[in-house]
């Protein structure tokens, strides 16, 4: 019997589903960008949200060379608690951004033109159990006819635990000199941990459930990609 663990990342998705005419990386580039909130499931600020802001702030920097990025850590300050946590309590349950919103986030305005938020909408795991089998083929002579026929042979059998993750973030850049959002983009991506087992002639035992993949791998996947989808 032989058992096998593997890591399996899906392929990342993300659109662009508004971006205003008047957005473009001459603007970025002179206004700069604060990363202002980093929102999940409805509950408020994500649990993993500090490192999303550092994963944004390494592909801004590497993207944009130059620019005026200040990461989650830096913007939170600046802004009162209880209203900020309001506010991303608010943000994480709508998944849009009220006019309110950016009232409270322009006290950042001397500081960026540009603040970025992020709401991490799904991040599920699911199970699979799954048992296949192939079976060789082989030619034998028949004894009769002196003929090659072609018979079944050895059957192998295949069992596959696994544990997906599935992640889908929104990402939303304001302008806070316009007081609008002039840039929304939605990234998907998926990663799964698998554990299998292999055996002939019989349905192999069940391999130990793997752990889920961290939520940060399919994240990092869809932060890269939304910026390399920025304005160039």
């Amino acid at each position: 019997m032989l058992v096998g663990l593997g890591l399996w990342v899906g392929c990342t998705s993300v659109k662009v589903v508004h971006r205003a005419p008047e957005f473009d990386s001459s603007s970025l580039a002179s206004g700069g960008l604060g990363i202002g909130a980093v929102a999940g499931l409805g509950g408020g600020e994500y649990l993993l949200a500090d490192n999303v802001s550092r994963l944004l702030s390494q592909e801004l920097a590497q993207k944009y060379p130059g620019l005026t990025v200040l990461p989650l850590e830096e913007i939170k300050p600046l802004l009162p608690t209880a209203e900020y946590n309001s506010f991303v309590l608010d943000f994480s349950e709508l998944m849009t951004v009220r006019v309110q919103h950016v009232e409270l986030l322009s006290a950042i305005h001397p500081h960026v033109r540009y603040v970025l938020l992020v709401d991490v909408a799904q991040d599920d795991v699911q199970e699979d159990d799954s048992i296949s089998s192939t079976t060789e083929k082989e030619w034998v002579q028949n004894c009769k006819t002196g003929e090659y026929e072609m018979v079944d042979g050895d059957t192998e059998y295949h069992r596959v635990r696994s544990r997906a993750r599935f992640v889908e973030a929104r990402l939303i850049i304001c302008d806070l000199e316009l007081r609008r959002p002039v840039w929304v983009a939605i990234g998907r991506n998926n990663g799964a941990e698998s554990s299998g087992t292999t055996s002939i002639f019989s349905t192999p035992p069940a391999p130990a459930w793997p752990s889920a993949p961290s939520s940060l791998d399919p994240l990092a996947g869809i932060m890269a990609k939304a910026v390399r989808k920025l304005p160039k």
